[in-house]
């Protein structure tokens, strides 16, 4: 019997094998594309990233430079107006130093000799007087500690001029070496502003594509050469702002010139207000009364140029650490002067008029040296004349050079201490001395000197500020002038008015409502009364009759004058001309007593086109409208990189038009506080980029540029705006994203 066999059967293993292997195959194909897609996608989005970061980058380091460059330019142009200043400063130094010197020395031995001898009538003024008298002297004293060795610096151990002259005694003093450095490095910082400021957009751009190890890429900054119309000043150009704080412009106080010459009009009060005025803040406002005219300036309150001191310390019962004694010196013009005795309190009985501030006027650099002087000197030398006489000599030296000043010489002071009792006050020749000096203390009481109560606290307080327009209600007549040089006025009709001289002891046979007693040698005590509505310094307040008005009350008012020196220089103390010297005595001028004040401008042109001068915008064609900010002052970064993918390119590329990522980013330099080349507030930073069709005008009109620039591929450029011009239509959109 023979077996029938099944037939044979496929075997089911090997067939589902080989399906799972094609869906392995074919999944694993598309997880590839897909590991290939999010590779390259995050690639092209981290591309796309770091395009614009390099974009921006390119904007701010191109308007960034550019910003530096100003604010490089304004310093130095300020850095030069401050070295100006500096050399009418320091040149003044040594013969502000040695009158000084000369001047204090003299009135300290002076009021040494003679303070031993005070004795008034009343114990305890005594106490005061001889207390307030001794801490002058200590003041004295220390200021001549200070003066010394410093005439001495200036006198024997250093030559001002090495650094102030322009003809030094080696070649041009240090300061005209800085300057000629200043002026040099601001015309290399304009003229090569364009090219460095494209040589850091694309340094600046480039170092994020070379940090992201992009294969291809570039960035570029439009206009690929910047230009920025500016043009280099002259000398004069200095003066304005020097000597008023304000820019170069046209003025009439102007002593080179009144119109605008160099730099042109660069000042307005609106747009270019200047560095002074918006950086520094040297503005002093003006009180201007209801009438219209100025009544009071900061400036000139603050900064007192007169010849004698403002009075600093003390207090009401008991004074301060600092002496409330005056030192006053008399000179030939008695225009303005204080008076020897009087004065008053400088309490006012009635209102002045109201003022509001509705102005102000600002400073400049020469202002700015003199306060450092006269800083030092209140702190330090505040019974000196060492701050008036430097300002006297620094004005003498700004208008050697703006003015046209012939030289002028500088009187230092002849004192002598011995008092002058052989004198004929009834003659009618002048004087043999060209002034007096004294010392003073000033106090005012609510009770006289003969009062049980007089010197009882809250009751009395030292008058030691400066004396104002507005006096007591009550005028005392006092005399003008004692030991001064006779004044003598033309008469109309021709020939000279004489005034006598009147001597202290006479003062009582004058005047029935004051008192004058000899309290020492050469030392007198002046006493008089005098009305006012209120003092709170001395306890007297405000009374009122049944109407309601304030009734005057009577105060008491007690000097203490000690006779200190008599100028023996026919020249009263000071820069003077000597074409027009007014002299005293028998009118010998001792030469070795009126040195010549020196020129630090000596030999120097102004004119000249290697003078230092400064650099500024060609404010002609440069304004701070919009239409220049966006032509002149608006930059735009432009950044490609290349859009290959990094996995299966034929397959990802995508058939694009161009290869490259691009990205804009559009950077704007401006000025917040003055648009000039003199205010060190410029700044650099990014917004949206506006107007696509404008920059691919700058496009066209740069590839000339990119043509002979070295670090600029002009082949770039062209393909960047044939790219861009292509979606010009869709610029605006593509700018919104």
């Amino acid at each position: 019997m023979s077996q029938v066999g099944l037939p044979a059967m496929p075997c089911p293993g090997r067939s589902a094998r080989g399906a799972v292997l094609v869906v392995t195959l074919v999944g694993c194909m598309v997880l590839a594309a897909l590991v290939f897609f999010v590779i390259n996608h995050g690639r092209q989005v981290n591309a796309r990233i770091v395009t614009q970061h390099s974009a921006d980058a390119a904007g701010m380091a191109g308007a960034g430079w550019i910003a530096r460059s100003f604010n490089t330019v304004s310093m130095n142009n300020v850095s030069m107006t401050r070295m100006i200043a500096l050399i009418h400063a320091l040149d003044a130094m040594p013969l502000a130093t040695r009158g000084a010197h000369v001047e204090q020395a003299a009135l300290r031995d002076a009021l040494a000799a003679r303070i031993g001898s005070l004795a008034t009538p009343d114990a305890w003024l005594t106490d005061v007087a001889r207390d307030q008298f001794d801490r002058m002297l200590s003041e004295l004293n220390d200021e001549v500690a200070i003066l010394q060795p410093t005439d001495a610096f200036w006198t024997d151990q250093f030559d001002v001029s090495a650094m102030t002259a322009f003809e030094g005694p080696s070649g041009p003093g240090s300061i005209w070496e800085a300057l000629r450095g200043l002026d040099a490095y601001s015309r290399v910082a304009m003229e090569t502003l364009g090219t460095l400021a494209q040589v850091h957009a694309v340094n600046g751009g480039e170092v994020n594509l070379v940090a992201d190890r992009a294969a291809e890429g570039s960035a570029v900054m439009l206009p690929v050469r910047p230009e920025i119309p500016w043009r280099r000043g002259e000398f004069n150009d200095f003066e304005r702002p020097v000597a008023f704080g304000l820019l170069p412009g046209a003025d009439r106080r102007l002593r080179s010139s009144p119109t605008s010459r160099g730099l042109g009009q660069v000042d307005d009060e609106r747009t270019n207000r200047g560095p002074y005025d918006t950086i520094y803040g040297w503005r002093h406002f003006l009180s201007v009364s209801s009438g219209g005219a100025v009544v009071f300036s900061p400036y000139d309150s603050i900064f007192n140029w007169s010849d004698f001191s403002a009075i600093l310390g003390g207090g009401g019962g008991g004074g301060g650490g600092s002496s409330s004694a005056t030192l006053t010196v008399g000179g030939v013009d008695t225009s303005g002067r204080p008076n020897v005795f009087g004065g008053g309190p400088s309490n006012r009985s009635e209102g002045g008029p109201t003022a509001d501030k509705r102005a102000y006027t600002v400073s400049g650099t020469h202002a700015w040296a003199m306060r450092q002087v006269s800083g030092f000197a209140a702190g330090h030398l505040r019974f000196s004349r060492y701050s008036s006489w430097a300002r006297q000599l620094a004005d003498t030296k700004m208008r050697y050079v703006w003015g046209g000043d012939s030289a002028r010489r500088f009187a230092i002071p002849d004192w002598d201490v011995a008092y002058p009792s052989d004198l004929d006050t009834d003659a009618h020749e002048p004087l043999p001395f060209s002034g007096t000096a004294w010392f003073r203390l000033d106090i005012k009481s609510r009770y006289p000197r003969d009062d049980a109560q007089f010197g009882s606290a809250g009751s009395w307080a030292f008058e030691d500020r400066p004396l104002t327009s507005y006096e007591v209600h009550a005028r005392i007549e006092r005399p003008n002038r004692w030991w001064l040089p006779e004044y003598q006025a033309a008469l109309p009709g021709g020939g000279v008015e004489r005034r006598r001289m009147i001597d202290p002891d006479e003062l009582n046979d004058h005047h029935d409502n004051l008192t004058v007693t000899d309290v020492g040698e050469q030392a007198w005590l002046y006493e008089y009364e005098y009305q006012v509505l209120f003092d709170p310094e001395i306890g007297l307040p405000a009374l009122l009759d049944d109407d309601g008005n304030m009734v005057p009350q009577p105060a008491y008012f007690v000097q203490v004058v000690i006779y200190a020196a008599v100028n023996r220089n026919a020249v009263r103390p000071g820069v003077f001309d000597p074409r027009n010297v007014e002299v005293t005595g028998d009118g010998e001028i001792d030469e070795a007593l009126v040195p010549v004040v020196a020129n630090p401008y000596e030999g120097f042109d102004p004119s000249a086109a290697e003078a230092p001068a400064p650099i500024d915008f060609d404010h002609e064609q440069i304004d701070s409208g919009e239409e220049v900010r966006r032509e002149r002052f608006t930059f735009l970064g432009a950044a490609q990189r290349s859009d290959r993918p990094l996995l299966w390119p034929s397959r990802f590329q995508g058939g694009k038009p161009y290869p490259m990522n691009v990205a804009l980013a559009e950077g704007h330099v401006f000025n917040n506080h003055s648009w000039d080349l003199w205010t060190q507030m410029w700044h650099a930073q990014l917004k949206p980029v506006e107007d696509f069709g404008h920059w691919l005008d700058v496009i066209d009109r740069s590839l000339l540029d990119a043509e002979a620039s070295e670090v600029v591929s002009e082949i770039e450029l062209e393909d960047l705006g044939r790219f861009l011009g292509s979606v010009e239509a869709l610029g605006e959109i593509m700018m919104a994203h």
